[in-house]
C-alpha cells in the first residue's frame, strides 16, 4: 500500500484550500512575480495536509510547527511524510513560534526584508488536549486576543489567517468569532455540514474579495493548483462573510 498525497480525505482540509480563493489574486500575483509565499501550519497530524499543499501549490514555502516530536516520527514512519527545502517541520510551541517571527522582523523594519514583502498564510489545525475549555480544536491559547494580535502583526503586510474550529458550544463559537472580529478587518466562515468543523478565514488587509467575486476567484485558484480539487467550487460557494 502507498499513501496518495495527491488527494485530501478530510472535507475541512479541502475547505481550507477552497478558502484560498479569498486571496487568489494575491497568490496569482506572487506567482507572476516569481515570489515565494510563506505558509505556517500549526499542527502536523499525519503530515498529509502540508504535503498536499506542497505538491498542489509549489510556490509555497511551508513551515509546520508541531509540539510533539513523536507525531513527526509517526508521520515519517507510517504516512510517508518527507521534509525538503520548501517543506520544513519545527518542533515547538506554535504560539511562541509566531511571536518569535514578529521579533525577528519587527514591523518598522519589515519593508527591508524581501521575505516579508510577499503575503503570508497562517493555518492553525491543532487539536486541544484540554477539552474543559469547550474547544476540541484549536487549543484555547490560539484564540486568545494576545495570540490573535501576534498573527495580525505577522500578516501586517497582507495575508490570510485560517483556523479549524471544532466546538459543540454555540457560546464558545460566538466568543471566538467576536475575538476575531475585534482584531481583524475581514472575517469569513465555511461551515461543513458533514463535520462539526467550521473553517474561519481572517485578514487584516483588503486582500479579501467581495462575496460575489468568489466564483471568478475560484477559477483563478484552480488554475494555480497542480492537482485538481473537485470540491473547491461547491465549498467556496458556502463561504460567508462575517465581517
Amino acid at each position: 500500500m502507498e499513501i496518495d498525497h495527491s488527494s485530501l480525505a478530510s472535507s475541512y482540509h479541502s475547505g481550507i484550500v477552497s478558502g484560498f480563493s479569498l486571496v487568489a489574486s494575491a497568490l496569482q500575483n506572487a506567482v507572476s512575480l516569481q515570489e515565494r509565499v510563506r505558509v505556517i501550519v500549526v499542527g502536523l497530524g499525519a503530515g498529509l495536509f502540508p504535503t498536499f499543499l506542497h505538491i498542489c501549490l509549489p510556490f509555497l514555502d511551508i513551515e509546520v510547527v508541531e509540539l510533539d516530536p513523536v507525531v513527526l516520527e509517526l508521520a515519517k514512519d507510517y504516512f510517508d511524510f518527507k521534509e525538503d527545502v520548501q517543506l520544513k517541520v519545527h518542533i515547538g510551541d506554535g504560539i511562541k513560534f509566531i511571536q518569535n517571527a514578529n521579533v525577528q522582523y519587527p514591523s518598522e523594519a519589515a519593508a527591508k526584508h524581501k521575505d516579508d514583502l510577499s503575503m503570508k498564510i497562517v493555518i492553525v489545525d491543532a487539536d486541544s488536549s484540554d477539552l474543559s475549555s469547550g474547544l476540541a480544536c484549536p487549543p484555547a491559547g490560539f484564540v486568545e486576543e494576545a495570540f490573535l494580535s501576534s498573527v495580525k502583526d505577522f500578516l501586517s503586510l497582507g495575508g490570510l489567517f485560517v483556523i479549524n474550529l471544532v466546538s459543540r458550544s454555540s457560546t464558545i463559537r460566538l466568543m471566538v468569532i467576536s475575538r476575531l472580529k475585534a482584531v481583524f478587518n475581514h472575517l469569513f466562515s465555511l461551515e461543513l455540514e458533514e463535520d462539526v468543523n467550521e473553517v474561519l478565514f481572517a485578514s487584516p488587509m483588503d486582500l479579501c474579495l467581495q462575496d460575489d467575486d468568489l466564483t471568478n476567484a475560484v477559477d483563478v485558484l484552480q488554475n494555480l493548483l497542480k492537482v485538481p480539487l473537485p470540491t473547491i467550487h461547491a465549498q467556496a460557494k458556502k463561504i460567508k462573510r462575517l465581517k
